[in-house]
């Protein structure tokens, strides 16, 4: 017992309880009473160490006095234990409070200096902003006179609830959106912003409907309402239009970027608008020149993901697009350590492959002031980033991923990187229109000098003839025509054919396309079993079973091939009759009149005119509006004539096929089945009729193919030209001057206007011969000073 507590009594505790207890013996022996006990004060504290009590001294003293002390030693031990983990329990909470608050520090550390960083990364580059404008500039000059000059640019894409509204305005620097409930963009907005310093209020202008922008300025309170009262004006109020509304920004706050704003895809509601904005998004992204930013709820998980399967369908491997998850501060509440953070920003590599995502948040609040809202934007940002420190997370890893200042810059640069490789390829394509306007002014003003109706007339055959080449040309895929301008996908030529082949053709292949597409409907067409009504009714008064086996597949064949051979023919005639556009444009865009082939004499020699006289000024004919009208109105009644000749061609040998169509085998032969109305043997109908539609389908598939090459396309190639020269020639002299309009103040106009095109154009080139002599010189010195440091 001693031993026991020999560690944890004191010698001088044990001395005071060695006192203590012989002057309770001393008591014991004064009392009167042998057996009267001695309590000791229960209220006396007991604080006295016994390590060193003799043996005799404790065996001296009574029982109840032995107990007692036991329990005081027993307290004294419980009580020192729990001191000692009472201490331990406060050092372990002193030294969590220290590591949290050294963490605290640290994050707020981390935090203030990546608020630094940001901010740094918000000061406009002037460089860009030059390189930029340079660019919008040249987009307005295409829009405005109607040339096609590719210049990139970024098209925004996603749900109607994945923040796109407020995706542009961090871009803008400013709110002016009205968050709609239901379907907000309804034509696509093209957002045209400029870093300007000197701007400190914004500067917003809209181009009107032409793509001329109009000097009225609206202000920022006004902007979302201006927006939708345009949007009713084009589209209505509830439908969606594919024409552009254009709004040019000037402001200290916002980027160097053009955006095309689209509406936001849908996942229920009418079904035709769901298709309707589903086509216009998909042909608003297919151009290259174009980068896709698609955003998404981060709240979303992958797999679930309804706006990248569509970008996916004109991207497939996401090289044109960004991938930007927006409202990550709702998905940062749910990641619970580092583990979870990087799974999640890592993403699914089977869905996205090795494309890295943004992950974004913008301020929920509306209304804030416009000085504040960069701030605002930051404080976003900071707020994931500090709850990601929390948790943990490998920043050299994600850094790069994470918040919307960075994204905005990973955007600028690239469409600055896209800028610097357009330049040249767009200065030779001014280059090519500047020189072929000097070329129409040259013989604009020689047609000034001495109006010719005759000279005039003369060229128009050789145009004529030059048409319908370039159309056997296209026909016969000779033409070199970018498909990506002209060409079309089978969802773009007919939504309803199921087919889901993506090329984009024209000319001949689209044809053929066409054909293929109907050949494989026809040949997996099937004849349905007849009811027993069916059967009934086709016997009428008779009782051959072949007969109404005939009557039940004339029936059928009306019903299933007919529509198909119609639209088959009327499918084949609207691609034909793309082909004058495309031609039209091909003409337009040759870089000189090109040499003729001999001509057939019975169509030239009908006005007797020397050629050499006429070949010059061929293009130029392009210029006047009611050539071309008569021209596409002569092409067009030509197509519906051969339309018409086909179809009634069609139908008789249709006709013939389905009455004239013979058995295979003897119909004894066909295993009878009785049924339980007399005379009708319900099965051997049956067989008889899917023979003989078998039969009917085979010779039709072929019948329908080979009548519309024969009576709808090669008559293009053959009697086109003879069509069109016929037609010019019967117009009577007043019809005539309609369609020149060959007075000295039309072709004045016209000379002017070319004149101011031809200035533009060699400004704009001017402009781009400049900017890439700049930058060269910038990389020479740049290339010299490191050599020196070197």
């Amino acid at each position: 017992m001693n031993n026991e507590h020999e560690e944890i009594i004191s010698q001088e505790q044990l001395e005071k309880v060695s006192k203590n207890i012989e002057e309770k013996i001393q008591k014991l022996k004064q009392q009167p009473k042998e057996n009267e006990h001695v309590d000791v004060e229960k209220s006396q504290p007991i604080q006295q160490s016994v390590s060193n009590i003799q043996q005799t001294q404790f065996s001296n003293l009574t029982p109840e006095m032995q107990q007692q002390l036991m329990r005081m030693f027993v307290a004294q031990q419980e009580k020192t234990n729990e001191d000692l983990m009472s201490q331990t329990q406060k050092g372990i909470k002193r030294k969590r409070r220290e590591i949290d608050d050294q963490l605290y520090r640290q994050i707020r550390e981390k935090s203030e200096n990546e608020r630094r960083e940001v901010e740094k990364l918000t000061n406009p580059n002037q460089n860009v902003h030059k390189l930029h404008s340079l660019f919008n500039d040249l987009q307005s000059l295409s829009t405005s006179l109607g040339i096609p000059i590719e210049t990139p640019e970024i098209v925004v894409v996603g749900m109607q609830s994945d923040g796109k509204s407020s995706f542009i305005e961090a871009l803008v620097g400013f709110q002016f959106n009205v968050v709609e409930s239901t379907i907000g963009t309804r034509r696509p907005l093209y957002l045209q912003m400029f870093n300007n310093p000197k701007q400190r209020t914004p500067k917003c202008c809209f181009a009107n409907e032409n793509g001329v922008f109009e000097e009225r300025e609206i202000a920022v309170e006004y902007l979302s309402k201006e927006i939708s009262t345009r949007t009713c004006d084009v589209a209505g109020r509830t439908s969606v239009s594919n024409k552009p509304l254009i709004l040019r920004i000037e402001f200290s706050g916002c980027s160097n970027l053009t955006i095309i704003d689209t509406p936001g895809f849908r996942l229920g509601g009418d079904e035709t608008l769901k298709e309707d904005i589903d086509q216009m998004v998909k042909e608003l992204i297919t151009p290259s020149n174009r980068i896709i930013v698609c955003l998404e709820q981060s709240t979303t998980e992958w797999a679930n993901s309804v706006s990248r399967p569509l970008v996916k369908e004109v991207d497939p491997n996401f090289n044109r697009t960004i991938l930007i998850n927006t409202k990550f501060d709702n998905r940062v509440k749910e990641l619970t350590d580092a583990q979870t953070v990087a799974n999640y920003l890592n993403g699914d590599e089977l869905i996205i492959g090795d494309k890295k995502p943004f992950f974004i948040s913008l301020p929920c609040k509306r209304n804030i002031p416009m000085e504040q809202f960069p701030d605002y934007i930051i404080d976003s940002y900071i707020s994931d980033y500090r709850q990601l420190l929390e948790i943990g997370f490998d920043e050299t890893k994600y850094h790069e991923q994470l918040g919307f200042p960075r994204a905005k810059i990973f955007l600028e640069n690239l469409l600055q990187k896209k800028y610097k490789e357009a330049l040249v390829p767009t200065l030779n394509k001014l280059n090519g229109i500047v020189n072929k306007s000097q070329n129409e002014i040259i013989e604009m003003e020689k047609e000034m000098t001495h109006i010719d109706p005759s000279l005039l007339r003369k060229r128009s055959v050789k145009f004529i003839q030059l048409f319908a080449r370039t159309i056997k040309d296209l026909l016969n895929g000779k033409c070199g025509v970018n498909p990506m301008i002209y060409g079309q996908t089978a969802q773009e030529e007919n939504p309803i054919s199921g087919s889901n082949d993506n090329c984009k053709l024209c000319g001949g292949a689209q044809v053929q396309r066409v054909l293929k597409t109907y050949e494989k409907k026809l040949d997996t067409m099937k004849c349905n079993e007849p009811t027993e009504d069916e059967i009934r009714g086709a016997y009428g008064m008779g009782t051959s079973d072949e007969l109404a086996a005939r009557v039940i597949v004339m029936n059928v064949s009306k019903i299933a091939i007919e529509p198909l051979m119609q639209s088959a023919v009327e499918n084949v005639s609207k691609v034909i009759e793309r082909f004058f556009d495309i031609c039209i444009n091909i003409i337009k865009e040759s870089p000189k009149d090109p040499i003729l082939p001999q001509s057939n004499p019975e169509d030239l020699f009908k006005l007797e005119m020397k050629t050499n006289a006429i070949d010059s000024g061929v293009i130029g004919l392009t210029r006047f509006e009611g050539f071309l009208n008569v021209l596409k109105q002569g092409y067009s009644s030509f197509i519906i004539k051969l339309k018409m000749e086909c179809l009634k061609k069609l139908m008789d040998d249709f006709e013939a096929c389905v009455n004239s169509v013979e058995l295979q085998k003897d119909t004894n032969t066909i295993q009878e089945e009785e049924n339980l109305c007399e005379n009708i043997n319900q099965m051997k109908v049956t067989t008889i009729a899917q023979e003989l539609f078998q039969i009917i389908k085979s010779r039709m598939t072929s019948i329908i193919i080979g009548k519309i090459k024969t009576f709808l396309v090669y008559p293009i190639e053959e009697q086109l030209l003879s069509w069109l020269l016929d037609g010019f020639l019967e117009l009577e002299s007043d019809q005539y001057e309609k369609v020149f309009n060959f007075n000295e103040e039309s072709l004045r106009l016209q000379l002017e206007k070319l004149k101011q095109q031809h200035l533009i154009c060699q400004q704009n080139y001017m402009k781009f011969k400049s900017m890439i002599k700049e930058i060269e010189m910038t990389q020479t010195q740049s290339k010299n000073a490191m050599e020196v440091e070197y």
